[in-house]
Order: structure tokens, then C-alpha cells, then sequence
């Protein structure tokens, strides 16, 4: 019953990813972020605010440049039931092991 409208909107998600258009080209987007990056500035009072807009600017990147330029990776989501269970797992095997390992380094 849910899997039918996940991959509805999936297939809506995957739309939109390739027909972003951007609104500057990533040579733009690099340049600006370049002269927004926290290291330019040595006065702390101004470093905090432009370490602000820097964050903020760099969290639009997949909004401001085209698909072309830089394509977006989706990860691999599950479209049935079966891969759900394996993801599952796997997740849980993985997070078994770094309980296990930070334990051991205890």
C-alpha cells in the first residue's frame, strides 16, 4: 500500500533532480563561495557572520547550479520490499560493527 506512492513521488523527485536548470554556472557558484569563505576575514566579530553565509550558501549549491554541471548522486533506494529487508540489515550489520569496534577501543 505504501510502496506504490513512494514511488510516485520518486519518480517526481527524479524529475525535478533532471530538470534543474540552475541559476548561475558552478564556476560562479565556486567563485562567490571563494570570497565567502571564513579564512578571508581576521576580525572575529565579521569571521562569525560570514562563517554564517558561507554555510548557508554552500547548502544552496544543488539549487543554484544546473544538473549538467553537477549532477546529483541519489543514493540507491529501495523500490521493493525485498531490497528494503536487505538495506536494513546491511545498515544494522554496519552499525553492529562500529558499536563493536568503539567497545573494543574502550
Amino acid at each position: 500500500m505504501v510502496l506504490p506512492q513512494y514511488n510516485r513521488k520518486l519518480a517526481e523527485y527524479q524529475h525535478v533532480i533532471k530538470t534543474r536548470k540552475g541559476v548561475m554556472s558552478r564556476a560562479t557558484y565556486r567563485m562567490i563561495l571563494s570570497w565567502l569563505h571564513p579564512d578571508r576575514v581576521s576580525d572575529q566579530a565579521q569571521k562569525e557572520g560570514i562563517t554564517k553565509a558561507f554555510h548557508a550558501f554552500t547548502n544552496l549549491e544543488l539549487v543554484l547550479c544546473n544538473e549538467k554541471e553537477m549532477p546529483t548522486n541519489p543514493a540507491s533506494i529501495p523500490r521493493n520490499a525485498e531490497e528494503w529487508a536487505k538495506r536494513r540489515a546491511e545498515v544494522k550489520g554496519r552499525r553492529k560493527q562500529q558499536t563493536n569496534s568503539v567497545q573494543q577501543r574502550r
